[in-house]
């Protein structure tokens, strides 16, 4: 019988089966793999000259006689031949493996990262300036990581397959030079943070020689993209400055007006699909800027007058199936359709975040003023009908098929935190003077309102916390999520931190615990994607031990005020953040009876069923 042997490694591996994380076997002029599934076999340069074992013992012979020293064998010293040869094999060995470099350092440690911080290379996962390089658009892993995780959050580049099709023709690789150094930017945030520094400079570059040219609508794309991430790599000045830049080049282009994608796109109606979808990404991301930083709480594109067509669903986008796009008339109109009219997920993001955009003005930019009951009402109108008109496939964010749809999901969250952010203030919900440090969401106001109907504002408020924390809760990857998702589900954990405080107890206490650890959860994981997270999940978690972590006090009771004038009251620091957890890694959540538990998951109950007492 002949003896087995030890398993070997091949010593190098192609750019397909790299790609993949699979085993390749490292034949050439193509592996066995790539023939047997027909693919184009291709190998990167290596970056160590090509040179075998006898090449390498020759240079070592030539250094060792230029300087006067001794040439060392195999086995002499730990730079000698031997282990050259091996690191070599070793380097072809680890390219067969995953990346699992996925963590900055400073995120490791879940502290504040400054603005203006630079993120070295991972000292574990060294540069290699050939995964650098682009090679193509159906073969780069980059590519596939931003397809993979961001792309279904912000659907506004061609698929792929398309932009892969069209990076070939004639005259598009000149016009495409500053998207694809983008797009290999955010997809390094994935699997290759040790080339941060590395991709996004040369997607500056990109940016700057293209600034040169006459605007185009791939330039608007890239700019807004660039914006996304910068914000989120902890350069936010920067991401100011993109997105106004893309928003001023789509404006200057006419990319709002209603026939701009049909003049535009060469007659290829995906392209001008692609063209509409970059226009209301602009508006969307635009309204989530002015949410999140108060400084910037002013939308650009709002009172802009967009007659531009509305997305069609992702499935047709996909395969390239692309309808006669409907109007914001169409959809502003829907109430009074006989026939139930389908609109896709993208049009119903789009309506939510001109609620966002509404909402947001209605706060007052000075923490001693409020909004009006009038304007709340206003306000809970347009989310409200926006709930009660869904469909009932667009309000189950989980589908049959098990799949999240991820605009849907934005659309709820933004919706819901922008509810949250409005009613607190007249509610029960006591805020705490350390939620100033949250660079997510408003100050707490230095004076409270008149609180008509408290329990109402109350609410509604935790109704909103609630759905977010249901939507959290599907079973999906959390680090896939839009990195908006971070302030959003900020905005809903500073109330839930203050029920849990001051008015729940029992089982809801017991219940808002477990809650707050998913939503901490939820945070760690997105952190580990994008760098503005750590900073953002060290200050819920700052907040939360300020307000949960200290021994004493009364819980479930409403903090001590003192009357300082009329309507305005005054918080003690003492009172806030006494209670503490009892038994806080012996906590179970207790059965609940059958209707409550299917009133808890169904995402159709939610705000909705407060509307009647609400408007009475």
């Amino acid at each position: 019988m002949p003896t087995r042997g030890a398993v070997t490694r091949a010593s190098l591996a192609c750019v397909p089966c790299r790609s993949r994380h699979i085993k390749c076997d490292g034949g050439q002029p193509e592996c066995t793999r790539c023939a047997e599934e027909g693919r184009v076999c291709q190998y990167m340069k290596s970056r160590r000259g090509g040179l075998d074992r006898q090449a390498l013992a020759l240079r070592r012979t030539h250094n060792s006689e230029s300087t006067g020293s001794k040439p060392q064998t195999p086995n002499q010293g730990s730079h000698g031949g031997h282990d050259s040869v091996t690191q070599h094999e070793t380097a072809g060995q680890e390219s067969l493996q995953p990346d699992t470099g996925l963590l900055f350092e400073t995120v490791h440690h879940w502290a504040p990262i400054p603005e203006t911080s630079d993120h070295e290379p991972s000292q574990h996962n060294p540069v290699d300036e050939s995964d650098a390089q682009f090679v193509s658009i159906s073969e780069d892993p980059l590519i596939d990581m931003y397809y993979k995780h961001f792309h279904k959050c912000h659907p506004c580049v061609l698929p792929r397959r398309d932009l892969e099709k069209l990076h070939g023709q004639t005259g598009y690789q000149e016009k495409l030079a500053t998207l694809i150094p983008v797009m290999r930017f955010i997809g390094s945030l994935y699997s290759r943070p040790d080339l941060f520094t590395k991709l996004r400079d040369l997607a500056a570059e990109a940016m700057d020689t293209a600034s040169r040219n006459p605007a185009t609508p791939f330039m608007v794309q890239s700019r807004l993209l660039y914006a996304i991430v910068l914000y989120w790599a902890c350069e936010k000045t920067k991401s100011r400055g993109e997105i106004d830049e893309a928003i001023r080049m789509a404006l200057e282009l006419g990319m709002h007006h209603r026939h701009f994608a049909a003049e535009n796109a060469d007659g290829d109606v995906l392209l001008g699909e692609s063209w509409r979808r970059t226009w209301w990404q602009v508006y969307i991301v635009d309204a989530y800027f002015a949410a999140m930083t108060p400084k910037w709480a002013e939308t650009k594109c709002n009172a802009v007058e967009a007659s531009a067509g509305l997305p069609c669903e992702e499935d047709e986008y996909e395969i390239g199936a692309i309808p006669t796009p409907k109007t914001l008339e169409d959809f502003g109109s829907r109430e009074f359709e006989m026939e139930n009219t389908a609109y896709s997920s993208f049009a119903y993001l789009i309506a939510a975040a001109r609620g966002v955009a509404l909402a947001m003005s209605a706060v007052p930019s000075e923490t001693s003023k409020w909004s009006s009951p009038k304007v709340i009402g206003e306000v809970d109108s347009i989310i409200d009908g926006w709930l009660l008109l869904l469909p009932k496939d667009k309000s189950e964010v989980l589908g049959k098929n098990g799949e999240v749809d991820e605009l849907m999901f934005q659309a709820h969250m933004a919706l819901y935190a922008s509810t949250a952010a409005l009613h607190r203030p007249f509610s029960e919900l006591w805020f705490n003077p350390l939620e100033a440090i949250s660079t997510c969401t408003a100050p707490p106001p230095s004076r409270l309102p008149t609180q008509d109907y408290p329990a109402i504002h109350t609410r509604r408020c935790l109704k909103a916390v609630q759905a977010q924390v249901r939507l959290l809760a599907l079973p999906v990857p959390h680090s896939c999520r839009t990195p908006f998702t971070i302030c959003m589900t900020s905005a809903g954990m500073t109330p839930l931190l203050s029920a849990a405080k001051f008015l729940f107890s029992g089982q809801k206490l017991s219940i808002a615990r477990h809650q707050i650890r998913l939503v901490i959860g939820c945070l760690k994981a997105l952190a580990e994607v994008w760098p503005q997270g750590g900073t953002n999940l060290w200050e819920v978690q700052t907040i939360a031990r300020e307000v949960l972590g200290r021994a004493g006090g009364n819980q479930g009771q409403e903090p001590s005020a003192q009357k300082a004038g009329p309507n305005v009251y005054t918080i003690s620091d003492s009172t806030l953040g006494n209670a503490a957890f009892d038994d806080w890694d012996n906590l179970s959540i207790p059965l609940e009876p059958a209707n409550d538990v299917e009133a808890y998951w169904n995402l159709n109950n939610g705000l909705q069923q407060d509307m009647s007492m609400w408007f009475t």
